[in-house]
């Protein structure tokens, strides 16, 4: 309807966003859920992650670089749950346990919360959240590497940034001076390189 009006409009959609910033938290809380823990609950799916710097660039390229009509899929990473919790106990110095959550136990949390729901008790655990769970939704970001010039930073990168933005605000459970110099030592590292993914 906007591009009938003589509009030009371009639409970016960023895949799942870690990074600094994030103040409410939103996406971050995949991270703050995480840690301090002795133990972590992952889902069997997985998820495509991309860092909040790379996001944003991505966006600022298509405001001069996008195809007016044009759609791109914002992406960095794809990674099973497992995998981003290894990742962020390799950038964190955290020593959690993770446990995969089967399939069918997620499904059959689903249900029960979904009948809470239907009985008047709000809850997020009702069935279509609990399916999406199980779904590895892995994407690429091809066409934006292509048109829009986009490339991605390592992940390990962003979630360094959010490790350190939520320490530095006391939003993180136990913070530890190990981890705060292995995170700060990985968002060091990472930072020096940077220029080669901007």
């Amino acid at each position: 309807a906007t591009a009938a009006r003589g509009m030009e409009v371009i639409l970016v959609n960023p895949c799942f966003i870690n990074g600094s910033h994030d103040s409410r938290p939103s996406s971050g809380k995949v991270l703050l859920r995480a840690a301090g823990r002795r133990v972590v609950w992952a889902p069997p799916g997985g998820k495509n992650f991309i860092g909040a710097r790379d996001a944003a660039a991505a966006i600022a390229r298509a405001l001069s670089r996008g195809t007016p009509g044009e759609r791109y899929l914002l992406g960095g990473e794809n990674l099973s749950y497992r995998a981003f919790y290894r990742l962020m106990r390799q950038v964190t110095g955290d020593r959690f346990r993770i446990l995969v959550i089967p399939a069918p136990v997620l499904l059959g949390i689903g249900v029960v919360g979904s009948l809470l729901v239907r009985a008047g008790i709000p809850n997020v655990f009702y069935l279509n959240n609990m399916r999406i769970l199980c779904i590895k939704n892995y994407y690429t970001s091809h066409k934006a590497a292509v048109e829009l010039d986009m490339s991605a930073a390592p992940l390990a990168m962003a979630i360094a940034e959010a490790m350190a933005w939520f320490g530095a605000r006391g939003m993180l459970r136990r913070r530890s001076d190990r981890r705060r110099r292995l995170t700060n030592a990985l968002k060091n590292e990472f930072t020096q390189n940077i220029s080669s993914h901007e």
